[in-house]
């Protein structure tokens, strides 16, 4: 993740396993913009939405941590209203 740019990469690699071998099918390379909260706010707000609430965690409604978001332990889960 480069939190610069906000850009997530990756490679997923396929394998199959062959008895007690694996071995290797194919593989893609992945990349994927990842926003922040302002900038979800931002873009929210200007198609007619406004953030009331964001939580790190839905099942406990654990508040969002910036923090957490760096270390990658948690998700980013808001709550909007229409305006």
């Amino acid at each position: 993740m480069n939190y610069v740019s906000g850009m997530f990469k990756a490679v997923f690699r396929y394998y199959a396993r062959e008895g007690d071998i694996l071995r290797y099918r194919d593989s893609f390379d992945y990349h994927a913009r990842v926003y922040s909260v302002s900038e979800l706010s931002s873009l929210l707000e200007r198609a007619g939405w406004r953030v009331t609430k964001a939580y790190e965690n839905i099942e406990t409604l654990r508040p969002f941590s910036a923090e957490a978001i760096f270390m990658g332990h948690t998700s980013m889960n808001l709550v909007a209203n229409a305006c």
